[in-house]
């Protein structure tokens, strides 16, 4: 589960705080990178709740997990396909509503494996691997 947390988190550590450079190395101005970072946290808002309720009703929330952690994937890797705002506008937003539950989904899967009450004073320790990830792989590619 820490290597869950340290994996997943030093994905974002090493993608988020970059797009933006990426998206000014492609010609945009500042408006349209500002809209382009709008979107994911607009998008997760609307939709995370929905994708709960789907996850819940299916009872299996690792499917889901595994379901939309790889499509998201998948579609963030087609960010560099073309630098067109449009085309660019729309990926972010396909990605944001396949990623949406994806944290807490992963939240969830461990939470339901921490079965006794020492186990669940674990989750913070556990959570904290997220964050060691997220610094460690902004770090690398921040040397870049």
């Amino acid at each position: 589960m820490r290597l869950l947390y340290l994996t997943y988190y030093a994905s974002l550590g090493a993608l988020m705080p970059y797009l933006p450079v990426y998206f000014h190395s492609l010609g945009h101005a500042g408006t349209a990178i500002g809209i382009l970072g709008a979107v994911k946290p607009l998008t997760t808002f609307l939709v995370a709740p929905l994708w709960g309720i789907m996850s819940d009703r299916s009872g299996n929330h690792v499917a889901t997990l595994q379901f939309t952690f790889v499509t998201s994937l998948i579609f963030q890797l087609l960010v560099g396909v073309n630098s067109n705002l449009k085309y660019l506008i729309m990926i972010v937003f396909v990605t944001a509503l396949l990623n949406a539950p994806v944290k807490s989904l992963i939240d969830s899967i461990v939470m339901s494996k921490l079965t006794s009450d020492e186990d669940r004073h674990q989750f913070g320790r556990m959570r904290l691997w997220g964050q060691i990830g997220f610094g460690v792989g902004s770090s690398l590619v921040g040397s870049l």
